[in-house]
Formats: structure tokens, C-alpha cells, sequence
């Protein structure tokens, strides 16, 4: 699941990344028996969702900017719906910037 979102990341597949990628996450550890990379049922994914994130913010706030506003705001509320199951503070933080941005200039 892990290998399947870097590569949707990768393609710009964004849905399809996080969908893995949250996956990746409720699987946890391999068992055992099976060779893994360490840290492959939480912390990688965890660091890609935080760039697919921050992925989609940029690309919400570049929408924004050519005049895509219902795009835009698609765009950011896939990137909040994944801070809540996912939190960042960081992340957090650029989207209410982002949004903050925006709001001022309509």
C-alpha cells in the first residue's frame, strides 16, 4: 500500500495517494514472517500524507490564484478532510493561512 501511494503521488494521483497511504496506516505492522521496511506502517506514511498534503494546498492556493475558486476549494477540503484523520500542525497552520489568504481577497 505504501509502494502503490508513493507511485499515485508520484503520477499527481492525489485522492488515490491518501487513499493508500490511509490504508497503509489502519493495516499497521506486516506479521512477522514477512520482511518489511521499518517504519513502513506508520512513519513513512505518515511523513507522505503530510507532502501529499501540503501537495494540495499549494496546488489549492495555485487554482485559487488562476481564478479556480470551485477547484480550489475542492481541493483544500480534501486536504482538511485529511488533517482530521491525520492531524499537523503545521499543515494546519498553512491551510488556515492559505485560507485566510483567500478570504482576503474576494
Amino acid at each position: 500500500m505504501y509502494l502503490k501511494g508513493l507511485l499515485y503521488l508520484e503520477e499527481g494521483k492525489y485522492p488515490e495517494a491518501l487513499d493508500c497511504l490511509n490504508r497503509c496506516l489502519e493495516m499497521g505492522p506486516p506479521p512477522d514472517r514477512y520482511f518489511s521496511i521499518c517504519g513502513i506502517a506508520d512513519e513513512k506514511p505518515r511523513k507522505l500524507l503530510k507532502v501529499v498534503t501540503d501537495s494540495l494546498i499549494r496546488h489549492g492556493t495555485d487554482f485559487f490564484r488562476h481564478g479556480l475558486r470551485p477547484e480550489s476549494f475542492s481541493i483544500l477540503e480534501t486536504a482538511f478532510g485529511q488533517l482530521k484523520k491525520t492531524p499537523d500542525q503545521e499543515s494546519y497552520t498553512k491551510l488556515i493561512e492559505t485560507m485566510l489568504a483567500m478570504a482576503e481577497a474576494v
